[in-house]
């Protein structure tokens, strides 16, 4: 499917959702008519968007501009949640991270920020509401690790932190994952995690025991 069908049968149209979409003076009954009444041409037949790319502006041809202003209520309700739980962390003195899963989204972009509204959130202002900023940093190469920490560096404030995969396809070599781990450090990331431990080789472990040594 297009990217564009995957992000319209993505769309979240739950009741706090939907309340919130109507707290902004939207229909969210209408709205999801409209995603409906879109997708069906992909259910019965064929994908209408293959070769047309993902964007608010491609969103609010097929939708209509009310699009944008859901799109705007995804990102503020996420907000809103992080500062409740980073003002409620703080009374325990407990550092609240972001999971950013934009750079999951395209992974031969080196600009993934570009796109986060793709995954329903504001980055200045998620920026703003924690402790750290956590990217999944999944790509091949020590190189491409570099563009990104410096891409994340160059637009956001907050101190950062990276997820990683020790494994492949994401990782290929026990010299790659200390030369990622270096450059990431070198960058001024605070915070590094691995990801998924249940899947990971006893060898995926001594990997990351020598990268954080």
């Amino acid at each position: 499917m297009s990217p564009i069908t995957e992000f319209l049968l993505s769309l979240c149209f739950c009741a706090s959702c939907a309340s919130r979409y109507d707290a902004l003076n939207g229909d969210s009954d209408a709205l999801k008519s409209k995603v409906k009444q879109a997708l069906e041409v992909f259910m019965a037949d064929s994908d209408p968007w293959m070769g047309v790319k993902l964007s608010k502006e491609s969103l609010a041809e097929i939708l209509g501009r009310e699009i944008l202003t859901y799109l705007l209520m995804r990102e503020n309700s996420l907000t809103a949640l992080y500062r409740e739980i980073h003002s409620i962390a703080q009374e325990f003195l407990v550092k609240v991270k972001f999971f950013d899963s934009s750079a999951l989204l395209d992974e031969a972009s080196l600009t993934p920020l570009d796109v986060s509204w793709i995954a329903g959130h504001d980055n200045e202002e998620m920026n703003k509401a924690v402790d750290i900023f956590q990217p999944a940093l999944y790509r091949d190469s020590p190189e491409e690790i570099a563009k990104l920490a410096a891409h994340y560096r160059k637009e956001l404030t907050a101190p950062l932190g990276a997820s990683l995969s020790p494994m492949y396809p994401y990782n290929k070599s026990r010299d790659d994952l200390v030369a990622k781990v270096k450059s990431l450090r070198e960058s001024g990331f605070v915070d590094l995690d691995f990801y998924l431990l249940d899947t990971m080789r006893p060898r995926d472990l001594t990997w990351i025991d020598a990268a954080l040594r």
